[in-house]
């Protein structure tokens, strides 16, 4: 089965299968119920899709939009990966499901077919058969539900039955007659007489090879070559960008040009369906213009390069700065983007990306074209200019991050923060794939949360004591007055009353969250070395994202109930003002 086409429903997928085992069959069902009640050329909200099958709502406002064709392809691949995660046994199910071999039978229909009715709406689960071999099953009221929905096309191709020897005679007899009155392929010869006769093509191509075949002396077709292998289409990919002629491959294969060019075309589009591409979907991406919308206005110019000392005040002298500054300073020829052009940029990025999937999901895959594969590579090739663009935009942003979070350890070592910045290139990368422009957030703010989560994550497995990132953590967002290591043993009796009223304004989910990802001191008494976002979400069954969120949501509650108390929260607010 192919891989999903949306990052939501793959995120939801890996969710599931980390939900009970009782909880997980009835998530499988629910998702092939609710298969056949959507409509593909509709738009549906992801919390939408998440309730029909979890039975939970979201308790927030921002949602995703999805097109119901994406979401009934993943539900596809979804059913079939978490039901692998289930271990079931076949006897559990009554009426007893159909392996491959069965349904085959049952259809009257080929493992091929088999293969594109699942694409079209058969779900197939994985259970575990008597040996202990775990197979593709097929319930019994899945196949009479596809098969109620059927098109005439492939209820004709089950219908088929096996040519009897005077319509083979026959068929023989027009398709020579075809053949020499017209310069024609046996597959064009095959679908003129499939369609004259209620044949399927590929039978009456092969019959026509077979007779070619044993009598090559009456041959229909006597100058046809069997087609190019995978491995010879692998050797004429690479000998043609090593610069080796069209026409030297065709006289060393024996071959017409269009046929090496046609083998150029099906490693081309193989290696495209290898790629994984990633983005993020709006509404507008289905709008019938989009394209001339989304990629005709040209994205604002950005402001001059200034040159700035990036380190001003420090002395040339400064260990840090001298094994970096050549590098800073690149860094500072590049203009920093304003709101406007950066969400364009990430916009144009993603919708480049869903032109270039939509392409490829529409290849033919026996026969693509040249000029499709060229506008799919077009689209690729922009979308990565458009990512270096966006990667060199911030990597100054970077530098800034992995300085402050080495503003609360024992000293600057330039090899430590070349460590921290080569890891959070790597950050920077992948949160620009994840990053939805549409939520209202800059880029800028959404990559120092990805970017302090990962630092410290580092700093915990590299160091044996308590790490930098414990407090460095609690300085990037709690007021000195709040930070029981900064005040004095006479002020902390205070401290902790001051912060549990500020920790009360929260719920209770709210609360576990922030006490366990700062290490935080209560009047309960809980004091334990901070966790990362994963380890909590883990504690309270959700996802890392989700723990995200309800984190976001808690401090803006504190910094409003700080800022009636006459605290300050300078580095929180920056961040959202970001």
């Amino acid at each position: 089965m192919p891989q999903f086409r949306t990052q939501a429903m793959a995120e939801l997928a890996r969710e599931l299968t980390f939900a009970p085992l009782t909880w997980r069959r009835q998530h499988v069902d629910r998702a092939e119920q609710l298969y056949w009640q959507l409509e593909s050329d509709r738009n549906y909200p992801f919390d939408y899709i998440t309730f029909r099958i979890t039975g939970v709502r979201s308790d927030t406002a921002e949602t995703t939009t999805l097109v119901g064709k994406a979401i009934q392809h993943d539900l596809l691949r979804l059913v079939e990966q978490v039901s692998e995660t289930i271990n079931e046994p076949v006897e559990v199910y009554s009426p007893s499901p159909w392996d491959l071999r069965t349904i085959c039978t049952r259809m009257k229909v080929t493992s091929k077919t088999i293969s594109r009715y699942r694409r079209q709406g058969l779900f197939a689960r994985r259970l575990i058969w008597p040996g202990g071999r775990k197979k593709l099953s097929f319930l019994p009221e899945s196949v009479e539900r596809f098969k109620q929905v059927r098109t005439p096309r492939q209820e004709q191709a089950a219908g088929f039955t096996r040519i009897d020897e005077p319509t083979q005679h026959e068929i023989i007899v027009r398709a020579r007659r075809i053949a020499s009155r017209v310069d024609a392929s046996p597959f064009r010869v095959a679908r003129y007489l499939s369609d004259k006769y209620g044949r399927s093509t590929e039978a009456v191509r092969q019959l026509l090879l077979r007779h070619d075949e044993r009598d090559p002396r009456v041959a229909i077709f006597p100058d046809h070559t069997p087609p190019l292998t995978e491995r010879e289409q692998r050797i004429i990919h690479r000998a043609y960008h090593r610069g080796v002629p069209v026409a030297k491959m065709a006289e060393r294969y024996n071959r017409a040009r269009n046929a090496i060019y046609r083998a150029l075309n099906l490693r081309r589009a193989a290696a495209l369906r290898e790629l994984n591409l990633r983005y993020v979907t709006t509404p507008t991406f289905e709008l019938p213009d989009a394209e001339q919308v989304l990629l005709g206005p040209p994205i604002p110019a950005p402001p001059p390069p200034v040159s700035i000392d990036p380190q001003p005040g420090r002395p040339r002298t400064d260990p840090m700065a001298d094994g970096l500054t050549s590098y800073i300073q690149q860094l500072y020829q590049q203009p920093l983007l304003e709101p406007e052009p950066e969400k364009v940029l990430f916009v144009r990025y993603n919708f480049l990306k869903y032109l270039a999937d939509q392409m490829r999901a529409a290849l033919d895959p026996y026969h693509p074209r040249s000029r499709d594969l060229d506008v799919i590579e077009t689209h690729l090739r922009r979308a990565v200019s458009l990512k270096e663009h966006l990667v060199r935009a911030n990597l100054r942003l970077v530098v800034s991050v992995a300085r402050k979070h080495l503003s609360g350890g024992r000293g600057f070592r330039p090899q430590l923060l070349s460590e921290l910045i080569a890891e959070g290139n790597l950050v920077l990368v992948e949160a620009i794939e994840s990053f939805d422009p549409a939520r209202g957030n800059r880029f800028s703010t959404y990559l120092s949360w990805a970017l302090m989560r990962r630092f410290a994550q580092a700093s915990k497995q590299s160091a044996p004591s308590r790490p930098i990132a414990a407090t460095s953590d609690r300085r990037e967002y709690w007021p000195a007055e709040l930070d029981p290591e900064q005040t004095h043993t006479e002020h902390a009796e205070h401290v902790t009353h001051t912060l549990d009223r500020l920790l009360g304004e929260l719920d209770e989910r709210e609360r576990f969250i922030i006490t366990r990802h700062f290490g935080l001191t209560t009047e309960d008494g809980y004091h334990a070395e901070p966790q990362t976002l994963a380890q909590v979400a883990a504690e309270l069954d959700i996802s890392a994202e989700r723990a995200r969120q309800i984190e976001h949501r808690a401090m803006g509650k504190l910094r409003q109930a700080a800022a009636e108390l006459g605290l300050d929260m300078p580095v929180a607010d920056a961040l959202s003002r970001a």
